[in-house]
């Protein structure tokens, strides 16, 4: 019976939803267990992710008490137990949506003791029983939910009296007012780790999470246990798209997790492709395609479709198993259901910084936030004269975290002096670089070294990025107490901001010099081509988000391309380097390569600051 902690009926009334994929035996077990609770749910919906060995009808007759929803295509655990979550909620009265695995059998009391786990606090939002499976004729209890450990978001038992961090998705009850919140699972983890993703979306909302005392029985991968290495594929792709998301170390997620903590790493170039292919919204390998760059070259590169197109059919589970020995989702995305909901879905990237937002830590809807490009890639590039394979470091820097270095005010402040000269200049020259952006000297004379520190500041600092040293960006000029920090606080490395338009040198975990930048404007472009007018240039205007690392350089001079000169390039991806230019504006306005100004491109030759080899970060600038 309800305990006296129980919500009340009007609020409690559950729908279930049951992912299910062939095991026909397995579901109409688990419904007949359900139809024996003693607290019966309102409805159970079993959502059929594309069976290929059975019939709707054939479903339908072996779970009678049951609602069959029957989805063309196979979406993923997420986007199965998402199409359940739309139809329980269109009937009013459902307080509560309980997420079951199909290779579960349900003691009476089970829905009983997680309604009273949750109980009336508004703020108990999630709820999940301790499964029991069968391994080798031993019984074995496993825990409901895990810790994670950071930086790598590995799973590992909770200890005594510690809370888990996430609740595993094979029994989960969730409170409506939880989704209504945080939205539905996100189904960007096609298969693994949608669960982690949605328990510490709603513990950053402030929802608590809650272990039943009741336990249910468990098969144990009974679905995913045919994939064989697809399995170790699909983990993997979950895995990284949730470093990306919640990693605290800045470039956890442009590592695939095998290469850390004594996990596997089977299959790293696939599942790469496979993580780009998601962030950019499709679930198709990507396709070759030949773009110019803004050398002139010709790039081979990997381009994922923007277009959503439908979830794959060759694989999936209707089971949730980041319960036991692996936790989490992949990476196919999209439902093929067609009802309507007013729940929101969750972002499944994050939002883009403003160009001239300072890099202060805010909150979303997680406790932290990865940026959306930060991942690993490998490029082949070809020009007319060599093939040359580049691909990502696989080793993080050292992680050494370095505090913020503080700087006394100027005393007596700066005054405003426009573009001016004089001694006053030279004094905030100086300024500038004691803070670490980047001039030529500290000469009094306003030019353009000075115009682009003046400019790198005022992006960092929120302020109109002009290039004049008014009287407002003196005045925090004076006060700043801190020396600019990139978001990497570990190892030796080149980030690039496309958020702020701003590249940072970091040098074992510190943030030595920052330059003014302009990146891909992300504008398709059509253009005659510089060398030849009779052709045209098409394509788009791209600064690849990822690690890469410098691959080739041309140290010599201008370089005429197909899309105009650039000055003593350092390339990381393809064609897209960091090199001089004569226009630096304060937004993306290149092809797709990285922009600085030719005196800044001279010191960076002059002090070796961009070694061959050295990791390039390009990400989209959201705080960590």
């Amino acid at each position: 019976m309800p305990t006296a902690h129980t919500p009340s009926s009007a609020a409690s009334a559950t729908a279930v939803v049951i992912p299910h994929l062939d095991r026909l035996a397995d579901t109409a077990a688990c419904c007949r267990s359900l139809a024996a609770q003693t607290l019966p749910p309102r409805v159970i919906l079993v959502i059929d992710n594309g069976s290929s060995v059975h019939t709707a009808d054939e479903l339908q007759a072996a779970c009678p008490n049951a609602v069959v929803v029957r989805l063309a295509a196979n979406a993923g655990f997420a986007g199965a137990v998402n199409t359940g979550i739309r139809r329980a909620l269109e009937l009013p009265e459902v307080g509560f949506v309980w997420v079951l695995n199909n290779d579960t059998r349900c003691p009476p009391e089970t829905l009983a003791g997680l309604l009273a786990a949750v109980g009336d606090e508004p703020r108990g939002g999630l709820a999940a029983t301790p499964l029991v499976e069968n391994h080798g004729g031993r019984r074995c209890r496993i825990a409901p939910g895990k810790q994670l450990r950071y930086p790598w978001l590995v799973p590992v038992p909770t200890p005594p009296g510690r809370a888990p961090d996430y609740l595993c998705g094979a029994s989960l009850l969730i409170r409506r007012a939880l989704i209504e919140d945080i939205g539905l699972l996100d189904d960007g983890f096609f298969f693994f780790f949608e669960d982690v993703d949605h328990s510490l979306r709603a513990r950053a909302r402030g929802w608590r999470l809650a272990v039943a005392a009741a336990e249910i029985e468990h098969t144990g991968s009974a679905t995913i246990g045919a994939l064989g290495e697809r399995q170790a594929r699909y983990y993997r792709a979950g895995h990284v798209r949730l470093l990306r998301r919640y990693s605290r170390h800045p470039l956890a997620a442009a590592f695939p997790p095998g290469v850390r903590d004594g996990l596997d790493a089977l299959d790293v170039a696939a599942l790469m492709e496979v993580a780009i292919a998601q962030d950019e919204g499709s679930t198709t390998p990507p396709e070759t395609t030949t773009e110019p760059t803004d050398d002139g070259t010709s790039s081979t590169s990997s381009t994922s479709s923007t277009s959503s197109t439908s979830s794959s059919t060759s694989s999936t589970s209707s089971t949730s198993s980041t319960s036991s020995t692996s936790s989490t989702s992949s990476t196919s995305t999209t439902s093929s259901s067609t009802t309507s909901s007013t729940v929101p879905r969750v972002a499944t990237t994050a939002p883009r910084a403003g160009t001239c937002a300072p890099p202060t830590t805010t909150t979303t809807t997680t406790t932290t936030t990865l940026p959306r490009g930060a991942t690993t890639t490998t490029t082949t590039t070809t020009t007319t004269t060599t093939t040359t394979s580049t691909t990502t470091t696989t080793v993080p820097p050292t992680t050494t975290t370095v505090p913020p270095e503080t700087v006394p005010a100027v005393d007596p402040p700066l005054v405003g002096v426009g573009t001016s000269g004089g001694a006053e200049t030279a004094r905030a020259q100086q300024r500038l670089l004691e803070l670490g952006f980047w001039l030529q000297e500290a000469d009094g004379d306003y030019g353009l070294t000075t115009r682009q520190a003046v400019m790198a500041f005022q992006k960092y600092h929120g302020l109109t990025a002009d290039g004049v040293l008014g009287d407002d960006t003196a005045a925090v000029l004076s006060a700043a107490g801190e020396r600019p920090s990139a978001r990497t606080d570990a190892g030796t490395l080149v980030e690039v901001d496309k958020g702020l338009q701003l590249l940072f040198f970091v040098i074992d975990g510190r943030t030595t010099w920052v330059l003014n930048t302009s990146t891909g404007s992300e504008i398709p472009y059509d253009e005659p081509n510089q060398k030849d007018p009779t052709k045209r240039e098409i394509g788009n205007s791209v600064t690849r988000n990822g690690l890469h690392e410098v691959y080739r350089q041309r140290e010599q001079g201008w370089w005429e391309g197909d899309l105009g000169q650039i000055y003593r390039p350092k390339y990381f991806t393809g064609g897209i380097a960091v090199h001089g230019s004569n226009h630096i504006p304060n937004y993306p306005a290149s092809h797709g390569c990285v922009r600085v100004s030719v005196p800044a491109m001279d010191w960076i030759w002059e002090n070796d600051l961009m070694p061959m080899h050295i990791p390039v970060w390009v990400h989209e600038g959201t705080p960590a």
